[in-house]
Parts: structure tokens; C-alpha cells; sequence
């Protein structure tokens, strides 16, 4: 059994960036798994950061989002409309049934 002392060094010294230094290594199962005995917590790896390109690519990727979201926003509405076209159907329907 191989025993040692914990030492307090700065972050920054090891891992110089949390997304290019930090995630990749605690994404390791191994590295993982040793945080996690060491403070005393199952951890599970959930994701994974990813780097989705400059600021061009992001605001292209923003405004396919946002494009989605109202073509959503749009199916919704439609939805609704055909929702209360069945009800208002369903109403004549039983209205003339009952006459």
C-alpha cells in the first residue's frame, strides 16, 4: 500500500481552462470515480461539454433555434385551433342529433 499527503495547489495551475482541461479529464471513468471516493459521492458522468465553433456558427445555430421554436409555437397554435374546431363540430353534431 502506496500512502501520500494531500497538497493544496491552485486550480489554474492544473487545469489552466475548466472546458479544455477540466471536463475532459473528470469525463475520464477513472478520474471520476476517484473524485467521487475521495469526497465521499457516487458521481455518474451525465455530459459532456461540446464546443460548438465560433460566434458565427453560435449565432447561426441561435437562430436555427429560434426558428424551430416558432415553427413550434405555430404547430401549437394550429393544434389548438383544430382542438376547438373538433369540439365546436362535436357540439353541432349532438345539437342536431337532439333537435
Amino acid at each position: 500500500m502506496m500512502l501520500g499527503r494531500l497538497e493544496k495547489v491552485e486550480l489554474r495551475d492544473v487545469w489552466q481552462s475548466e472546458a479544455q482541461h477540466f471536463t475532459p479529464w473528470l469525463a475520464k471513468e477513472d478520474n471520476l470515480k476517484l473524485l467521487g471516493d475521495t469526497i465521499g459521492i457516487d458521481l455518474e458522468l451525465e455530459a459532456v461539454e461540446k464546443k460548438i465553433g465560433d460566434r458565427r456558427n453560435m449565432y447561426r445555430i441561435v437562430a436555427k433555434v429560434d426558428e424551430l421554436m416558432a415553427l413550434c409555437n405555430k404547430l401549437k397554435d394550429c393544434l389548438n385551433e383544430a382542438q376547438t374546431t373538433q369540439i365546436q363540430l362535436a357540439d353541432t353534431i349532438v345539437e342536431k342529433a337532439v333537435a
